[in-house]
């Protein structure tokens, strides 16, 4: 998978390079190397001078190369071509883009709603210690809260009654899920409405 590198900021880029007999190219310095740059949108290739500042040996067989502000000016994919004498031709790419993705936010709210019910017996009695059961068939592909998005993934939602026989559970607002009670042979389908319901109070 490509890096992604902020347009137009120096930055470097990670390579591994082989020797033509195979195991890794230990021990090189600019002079035993050569880089060539395509940007997005260019059809010929460019070369880029190397010194000592900017091809650093890391270990291993592994590089770093460094990318000035002009290397990074175009948005789009970058190339990045190393090649030598003694070492397998390698190609690299990076994601030049305007701004670099940050992970979401540790603030993210999924809207929820609490659906609610009671088991009782036949003779009307409350049912302690009842299993109940969503499982998630289906979701929204994409959910909007406090501007992140979101994919809800399968899942099963369990809970059990307490002494009164009422239990609640906090589903994902608008997604469809299986619901069932097994001590009373009860199922059935239905989609989390967007307030707190009584499950068989749903149409």
């Amino acid at each position: 998978m490509s890096v992604i590198l902020l347009q137009s900021t120096a930055s470097s880029v990670t390579v591994y390079l082989e020797l033509t007999g195979g195991g890794p190219a230990t021990g090189l310095t600019f002079a035993d190397v050569s880089v060539d740059l395509k940007k997005e949108g260019e059809g010929s290739w460019s070369a880029k001078a190397l010194d000592g500042t900017n091809f650093t040996e890391v270990g291993g067989g592994t590089y770093q190369i460094g990318l000035t502000i002009t290397d990074t000016d175009t948005l789009g994919t970058l190339y990045i071509r190393t090649s030598g004498a003694s070492i397998k031709t390698t190609l690299t790419s990076a994601f030049i883009a305007e701004s670099v993705p940050t992970s979401p936010s540790a603030s993210l709210v999924i809207p929820t709603t609490a659906m609610f019910g009671y088991v009782v017996g036949a003779d009307g009695a409350s049912i302690a210690g009842a299993a109940v059961s969503a499982r998630i068939l289906a979701s929204p592909s994409v959910g909007i809260s406090a501007g992140e998005g979101y994919v809800q993934t399968e899942g099963l939602v369990t809970t059990t009654t307490d002494s009164s026989g009422f239990f609640t559970m906090e589903l994902v607002t608008g997604a469809q899920v299986d619901f069932f009670i097994p001590s009373a042979n009860y199922r059935r389908t239905f989609t989390v409405p967007s307030s707190s319901t009584n499950v068989f109070d749903l149409p």
